[in-house]
């Protein structure tokens, strides 16, 4: 009798898995499927209509010479830079002083200010009191973009129901094989989940390096007023109140390769794991809907990580253990490597096989390092929510 039960438990375990990797198969074809759909082509406004661009800028001097080159170089026309000074405490406001001048010189319109409170989002609030754009632009200090990067970004205003555009966002190409690697797979992995949201017309989640709205949309909804608080967020909630107000259909995500915007990568990996931390760390803010949708895959990758007992359970176990990540790493592959093609990036399928094994292990460590006491974001702390 116990060895009936015990053969019936390691059936039904083994068939467990066995359905958990026809699933995760399923879920990568189904990201595959709308990565690779082809999206709705804007063509640019006409005429361009004025827009600021406010980058919130606090210590970022070794990013700026290279973002002050990027700025230069849009050919968008009627625009009206806004870098707002977060209360930097290196050499950064010498050089927004010089680079406004030099601006100045040139015939562009680039002004400096100082933020009238603490944080993005204060500094954000700061540059769109003064802003004379009808639409908004924001990016970071340490991002590139190309010359036609705001055309393109604002192109799907020409409808006049879209109140906020977004793109895509990788990080930029880092020294250290194993670390580069998995930042990219990570970046793919969200612009999959962000494509995927827009497309069945549940958007909840963008980046702010690349993103693009209306003001008077912002003016609406009352800006950032309820999450002021957050270190972050500067996105996802004002994408959530954009859409609250005016409708799923309010907000547009394109993942064409010329709108990329390439963003600078944690240099470490405590570093990296504590900026995907901090980011995860805002889930008690959000809808039930939204934190379930971020903690399947920790669960799923939870069971990633018990899979290794399989093994202890004869050769049913041994052959659901096989199946298991060999179904991970080639539906990951197949799918992550799309992405990569689109944007022009290397990669291998020894690179995946890297990253797909350690993604349990990170998944771990990114929900351990969330109940950490304090935050700590260019000198300043916030306390965990």
């Amino acid at each position: 009798m116990l060895k009936l039960d015990a053969l019936l438990w390691i059936n039904l375990l083994t068939q467990a898995y066995w359905l958990l990797s026809f699933g995760y198969l399923l879920l990568f074809a189904t990201l595959g499927y709308y990565w690779l759909r082809k999206e709705q082509d804007y063509a640019p406004l006409s005429p361009l209509p004025p827009l600021s661009l406010v980058i919130a800028i606090r210590n970022e001097a070794a990013n700026l010479p290279a973002l002050f080159q990027h700025l230069h170089q849009l050919s968008y026309p009627s625009l009206e830079v806004l870098l707002v000074d977060d209360h930097s405490e290196d050499e950064s406001l010498q050089l927004l002083q010089q680079a406004v001048q030099d601006a100045l010189v040139a015939g562009k319109d680039w002004r400096l200010l100082q933020a009238t409170g603490q944080g993005k989002k204060a500094a954000i609030s700061t540059a769109l009191a003064v802003a004379k754009g009808e639409i908004i632009v924001t990016t970071d200090a340490d991002c590139s973009f190309g010359t036609d990067w705001l055309e393109r970004l604002t192109a799907p205003f020409t409808n006049d129901k879209i109140q906020l555009s977004a793109g895509p966002v990788m990080s930029a190409p880092l020294p250290e094989y194993v670390l580069n690697t998995f930042q990219q797979v990570d970046w793919a992995s969200i612009l999959l989940v962000t494509r995927l949201s827009f497309s069945i017309g549940s958007p909840f989640m963008c980046n702010a390096a690349n993103m693009a709205y209306r003001k008077s949309a912002f003016e609406q909804v009352n800006g950032y007023h309820g999450n002021n608080h957050f270190l972050s967020g500067d996105d996802e909630f004002l994408l959530k109140k954009i859409i609250s107000t005016y409708g799923k259909a309010s907000a547009k995500y394109s993942h064409q390769p010329q709108l990329l915007v390439r963003t600078q990568p944690q240099k470490s990996w405590a570093e990296f794991l504590s900026q995907r931390a901090r980011w995860a760390s805002k889930w008690r803010s959000h809808d039930f809907k939204h934190v379930l949708v971020a903690a399947m895959p920790s669960f799923v990758l939870l069971l990633y990580l018990l899979s290794p007992f399989l093994l202890l359970l004869g050769k049913a176990g041994g052959l659901a253990f096989a199946g298991l990540w060999v179904m991970k790493i080639v539906s990951e592959y197949w799918v992550v490597a799309a992405v990569m093609r689109s944007f022009g990036i290397r990669f291998n399928l020894a690179q995946m096989i890297i990253a797909s094994c350690m993604h349990p292990f990170y998944a771990l460590a990114t929900a351990l390092t969330i109940g950490q006491k304090n935050w700590e974001w260019k000198g300043r702390k916030q306390a965990s929510l």
